[in-house]
């Protein structure tokens, strides 16, 4: 299973019932370049990991844990769908969610994109109908 199923699986059970996610990612709050100067032991409490879960109604805000950073907590906040996130560049880019400045690294800026091209209004055709649920809420479907 792909790292973004899994998140998307951990993720669904957090959110509203009959939210679809459309796009998820992971960000911290500390600046990375301060974890690999000083590490996580020496910023104490300012290093905390978040799952955001971009639905086809809001943005969702989790907080995930400090080991298992994939793994959902609790709901942290939830965001109007019209926010954008970005812009994403570089190694790791700053973004704003609610008063929260997070980090999203570039193994992520292409599901931001994603999710910023459905905010924008005009920019982007929503699909006609939303593809069947499996079992699981929140996973896609395998097509074999």
């Amino acid at each position: 299973m792909a790292l973004r199923d899994r998140i998307i699986a951990r993720t669904a059970p957090f959110l509203p019932e009959g939210e679809w996610i459309e796009h998820v990612f992971l960000a911290q709050t500390a600046h990375p370049f301060k974890v690999g100067l000083l590490g996580p032991i020496l910023l104490g409490g300012r290093l905390s990991y978040r799952v955001v879960a971009v639905t086809d109604t809001a943005i969702h805000v989790l907080t995930a844990g400090s080991v298992r950073t994939t793994t959902p907590k609790r709901l942290l906040r939830t965001i109007d769908r019209a926010t954008r996130i970005g812009p994403v560049q570089g190694l790791w880019a700053p973004i704003t969610l609610g008063d929260e400045r997070l980090w999203v690294g570039v193994r992520f800026h292409k599901e931001v994109r994603a999710a910023d091209e459905w905010a924008t209004p005009g920019t982007a055709v929503p699909p006609k109908s939303k593809p069947p649920r499996s079992s699981d809420p929140g996973t896609l479907p395998i097509e074999r």
